[in-house]
């Protein structure tokens, strides 16, 4: 997947429920953040949080996470 499919695929998810898992080293057990996509601009993407105690939080990644695997997204 290139940066460009990813801003197209995010772009069309906008308002949709997504969850993100992030891993902070190879080792650890990844955060998952649940929530719905609320902007995207040219480099990032901002989701507000659906998780308990981080309700109405945002949250914002940057597209080349995706890229580098650095997250993980479900759609």
């Amino acid at each position: 997947m290139t940066l460009d499919e990813i801003r197209s695929r995010t772009r069309e998810m906008i308002g949709k429920k997504i969850t993100i898992k992030q891993k902070i080293s190879h080792r650890s057990i990844p955060v998952v953040y649940e929530g719905k996509i609320m902007e995207t601009y040219e480099n990032l993407f901002i989701i507000e949080l659906n998780n308990s105690k981080l309700k109405n939080k945002k949250a914002t990644f940057n597209y080349r996470d995706i890229l580098t695997h650095s997250i993980e997204i479900e759609w």
